[in-house]
Protein backbone atom coordinates (compact mmCIF):
# COMPACT_ATOMS: atom_id res chain seq x y z
CA UNK A 1 0.00 0.00 0.00
CA UNK A 2 1.35 3.41 -0.79
CA UNK A 3 1.89 6.39 1.49
CA UNK A 4 -1.36 8.20 0.63
CA UNK A 5 -3.42 5.09 1.39
CA UNK A 6 -1.65 4.65 4.72
CA UNK A 7 -2.18 8.31 5.65
CA UNK A 8 -5.87 8.26 4.67
CA UNK A 9 -6.39 4.99 6.55
CA UNK A 10 -4.75 6.53 9.63
CA UNK A 11 -7.03 9.55 9.40
CA UNK A 12 -10.05 7.27 9.24
CA UNK A 13 -8.95 5.19 12.22
CA UNK A 14 -7.35 7.76 14.52
CA UNK A 15 -10.52 9.53 15.61
CA UNK A 16 -12.10 6.19 16.50
CA UNK A 17 -9.12 5.09 18.57
CA UNK A 18 -8.40 8.39 20.29
CA UNK A 19 -11.83 9.95 20.68
CA UNK A 20 -13.99 6.79 20.75
CA UNK A 21 -16.45 8.26 18.29
CA UNK A 22 -19.66 8.93 20.14
CA UNK A 23 -21.93 8.27 17.16
CA UNK A 24 -22.21 5.31 14.85
CA UNK A 25 -21.36 5.52 11.19
CA UNK A 26 -24.09 5.00 8.60
CA UNK A 27 -21.82 4.43 5.60
CA UNK A 28 -22.25 0.97 4.07
CA UNK A 29 -19.60 -0.86 2.07
CA UNK A 30 -20.21 -3.64 -0.46
CA UNK A 31 -18.23 -5.77 -2.93
CA UNK A 32 -18.70 -3.19 -5.70
CA UNK A 33 -17.18 -0.51 -3.45
CA UNK A 34 -14.25 -2.81 -2.63
CA UNK A 35 -13.56 -3.52 -6.30
CA UNK A 36 -13.69 0.23 -7.07
CA UNK A 37 -11.36 0.97 -4.14
CA UNK A 38 -8.79 -1.54 -5.40
CA UNK A 39 -8.85 0.07 -8.87
CA UNK A 40 -8.49 3.59 -7.41
CA UNK A 41 -5.51 2.56 -5.26
CA UNK A 42 -3.73 1.19 -8.35
CA UNK A 43 -3.95 4.61 -10.03
CA UNK A 44 -2.65 6.78 -7.17
CA UNK A 45 0.68 8.42 -7.87
CA UNK A 46 2.79 9.38 -4.88
CA UNK A 47 4.17 12.90 -4.69
CA UNK A 48 7.96 13.01 -4.43
CA UNK A 49 8.00 15.63 -1.68
CA UNK A 50 5.91 17.98 0.42
CA UNK A 51 6.60 20.92 -1.89
CA UNK A 52 4.66 19.41 -4.79
CA UNK A 53 1.56 21.31 -3.73
CA UNK A 54 -1.81 20.30 -2.41
CA UNK A 55 -4.89 19.00 -4.14
CA UNK A 56 -7.63 21.51 -3.38
CA UNK A 57 -11.09 20.14 -2.62
CA UNK A 58 -14.07 22.53 -2.79
CA UNK A 59 -16.63 22.18 0.03
CA UNK A 60 -20.19 23.48 0.35
CA UNK A 61 -21.98 23.43 3.70
CA UNK A 62 -25.79 23.18 3.71
CA UNK A 63 -27.15 23.68 7.23
CA UNK A 64 -30.77 23.09 8.22
CA UNK A 65 -31.82 25.22 11.19
CA UNK A 66 -35.05 25.73 13.13
CA UNK A 67 -37.77 28.05 11.81
CA UNK A 68 -36.27 30.77 14.02
CA UNK A 69 -32.78 30.30 12.57
CA UNK A 70 -31.38 28.54 15.66
CA UNK A 71 -28.61 25.96 15.38
CA UNK A 72 -25.45 24.95 17.20
CA UNK A 73 -23.73 25.33 13.81
CA UNK A 74 -22.39 28.80 13.09
CA UNK A 75 -20.11 30.20 10.41
CA UNK A 76 -17.38 30.18 13.04
CA UNK A 77 -17.84 26.46 13.83
CA UNK A 78 -17.82 25.67 10.10
CA UNK A 79 -14.52 27.53 9.69
CA UNK A 80 -13.14 25.67 12.70
CA UNK A 81 -14.15 22.31 11.18
CA UNK A 82 -12.54 23.36 7.88
CA UNK A 83 -9.32 24.21 9.72
CA UNK A 84 -9.41 20.82 11.44
CA UNK A 85 -9.95 19.01 8.12
CA UNK A 86 -7.00 20.83 6.57
CA UNK A 87 -4.77 19.95 9.50
CA UNK A 88 -5.81 16.27 9.42
CA UNK A 89 -5.48 15.78 5.65
CA UNK A 90 -2.43 17.96 4.88
CA UNK A 91 0.01 15.03 4.94
CA UNK A 92 -2.21 13.27 2.40
CA UNK A 93 -1.78 16.28 0.08
CA UNK A 94 -5.35 17.56 0.46
CA UNK A 95 -6.59 21.04 1.25
CA UNK A 96 -10.26 21.96 1.65
CA UNK A 97 -11.83 25.34 0.95
CA UNK A 98 -15.32 26.79 0.99
CA UNK A 99 -16.55 27.38 -2.54
CA UNK A 100 -19.07 29.88 -1.10
CA UNK A 101 -20.33 30.93 2.33
CA UNK A 102 -22.37 28.29 4.19
CA UNK A 103 -25.99 28.07 3.08
CA UNK A 104 -28.57 28.04 5.88
CA UNK A 105 -32.16 26.85 5.46
CA UNK A 106 -34.55 27.75 8.27
CA UNK A 107 -37.29 25.14 8.36
CA UNK A 108 -37.80 22.98 11.46
CA UNK A 109 -39.68 20.30 9.51
CA UNK A 110 -36.38 19.30 7.87
CA UNK A 111 -34.13 19.13 10.93
CA UNK A 112 -34.12 15.31 10.93
CA UNK A 113 -34.12 12.44 8.47
CA UNK A 114 -37.10 10.17 9.05
CA UNK A 115 -39.67 8.07 7.24
CA UNK A 116 -41.24 11.28 5.92
CA UNK A 117 -38.10 13.42 5.40
CA UNK A 118 -35.58 11.76 3.09
CA UNK A 119 -32.10 12.58 1.77
CA UNK A 120 -33.71 13.65 -1.49
CA UNK A 121 -35.96 16.08 0.41
CA UNK A 122 -32.91 17.65 2.05
CA UNK A 123 -30.99 17.87 -1.24
CA UNK A 124 -34.02 19.56 -2.86
CA UNK A 125 -33.83 22.39 -0.31
CA UNK A 126 -30.46 23.46 -1.67
CA UNK A 127 -28.87 24.10 -5.03
CA UNK A 128 -26.22 21.35 -5.15
CA UNK A 129 -24.11 21.55 -8.32
CA UNK A 130 -21.45 18.94 -9.08
CA UNK A 131 -18.52 21.28 -8.39
CA UNK A 132 -18.00 20.50 -4.69
CA UNK A 133 -18.32 18.01 -1.86
CA UNK A 134 -21.64 18.80 -0.18
CA UNK A 135 -21.97 18.61 3.61
CA UNK A 136 -25.62 18.40 4.64
CA UNK A 137 -25.89 19.27 8.32
CA UNK A 138 -28.97 18.23 10.32
CA UNK A 139 -29.86 17.76 13.98
CA UNK A 140 -30.82 14.08 13.55
CA UNK A 141 -29.85 11.51 10.91
CA UNK A 142 -32.21 8.83 12.23
CA UNK A 143 -29.45 6.82 13.87
CA UNK A 144 -25.89 7.40 12.69
CA UNK A 145 -23.66 10.35 13.51
CA UNK A 146 -22.82 10.72 9.85
CA UNK A 147 -22.62 8.93 6.55
CA UNK A 148 -20.99 9.43 3.19
CA UNK A 149 -21.18 7.94 -0.26
CA UNK A 150 -18.22 6.20 -1.81
CA UNK A 151 -17.04 7.79 -5.06
CA UNK A 152 -18.98 6.91 -8.16
CA UNK A 153 -19.64 8.56 -11.50
CA UNK A 154 -22.92 10.03 -10.23
CA UNK A 155 -23.30 13.43 -8.62
CA UNK A 156 -25.37 11.70 -5.94
CA UNK A 157 -22.16 10.44 -4.34
CA UNK A 158 -20.88 13.98 -3.79
CA UNK A 159 -22.57 14.14 -0.39
CA UNK A 160 -21.75 13.74 3.26
CA UNK A 161 -24.56 13.90 5.82
CA UNK A 162 -23.41 14.96 9.27
CA UNK A 163 -24.95 15.78 12.64
CA UNK A 164 -24.99 19.42 13.73
CA UNK A 165 -23.11 18.54 16.92
CA UNK A 166 -20.32 16.96 14.85
CA UNK A 167 -19.67 20.30 13.15
CA UNK A 168 -20.07 22.46 16.24
CA UNK A 169 -17.74 20.32 18.34
CA UNK A 170 -15.46 18.87 15.67
CA UNK A 171 -11.92 18.06 16.77
CA UNK A 172 -11.12 15.58 14.03
CA UNK A 173 -13.82 13.00 14.65
CA UNK A 174 -16.94 12.32 12.63
CA UNK A 175 -16.23 14.73 9.76
CA UNK A 176 -12.75 13.32 9.13
CA UNK A 177 -14.13 9.79 9.45
CA UNK A 178 -16.82 10.41 6.82
CA UNK A 179 -14.34 12.18 4.53
CA UNK A 180 -12.29 8.98 4.67
CA UNK A 181 -15.29 7.13 3.24
CA UNK A 182 -15.78 9.84 0.63
CA UNK A 183 -12.18 9.15 -0.46
CA UNK A 184 -12.94 5.39 -0.80
CA UNK A 185 -11.80 4.13 2.61
CA UNK A 186 -14.01 1.45 4.17
CA UNK A 187 -14.06 0.50 7.82
CA UNK A 188 -11.15 -1.80 8.70
CA UNK A 189 -13.61 -4.58 9.57
CA UNK A 190 -15.12 -4.52 6.05
CA UNK A 191 -12.68 -6.76 4.20
CA UNK A 192 -9.70 -4.52 3.46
Amino acid sequence: MNRISVILTSILLLPNLVFSQEFSCGTHFNEENLAHLKEVIKTIELPQGKDNGLNCVPIRYHVVRSDEGNSVVTQESILWSLTTMNRQFREAGLSFYLIEPPIFHDESAYLALSNTVTEDDIRALFDSPDNAVHFYVLDDLNGPGGFAYYPSPTAYSNAIFILSNSVAGSVGGTIDHELGHYFSLPHTFEGT
